[in-house]
């Protein structure tokens, strides 16, 4: 699941796609047992999020910091790319309005329909642990065994 930048230019639609995915993933950090993770996998931009989180290092940083400097703005843009800011702002963003939009919907709902509520939550989990199990590759009969297992468990 790795995810390589390659792309310069500003898309107000992957921004817009960005912020959906923040309000989902801010819905789903509203809801109790449910992670904005999971969310990002079932989605399908887990591999994207991780790769620029992990991009985020005080180097980095700093570079941007610096990118004031003339002989430093190559490097700052270089930095700011491989942050993927363009992604983590919108995202962020949809999530904290999500989730300062939805947190009282949720709490009321889980108080009015908690069997319902819980059903979504039990189908979400469901749903993301399929969506893991076909991502993976299995070398071996064991492999599968030992999926079987854990998801046995799991339950």
């Amino acid at each position: 699941m790795e995810y390589e930048r390659t792309d310069v230019v500003v898309d107000r639609l992957e921004l817009l796609r960005a912020y959906g995915y923040g309000l989902c993933m801010g819905a789903a950090d509203a809801l109790p047992g449910v992670s904005g993770g999971t969310v990002a996998l079932l989605l399908g931009f887990y591999g994207r999020l991780i790769a620029a989180v992990t991009a985020l290092t005080p180097q980095r940083a700093i570079a941007v910091l610096r990118g004031y400097h003339p002989d430093r703005r190559a490097r700052a843009r270089e930095s700011l790319l491989e942050m993927d800011l363009q992604f983590l702002v919108p995202l962020g963003v949809g999530m904290v309005t999500s989730v300062v939009l939805i947190a009282d919907i949720v709490s009321s709902l889980a108080e009015s329909h908690p069997v319902a509520m819980f059903g979504f939550f039990t189908g979400l989990i469901a749903a993301s642990a399929i969506a893991l199990g076909r991502s993976l590759e299995f070398a071996s009969p064991a492999h599968v065994g030992a999926a079987v297992v854990g998801a046995t468990l799991a339950l």
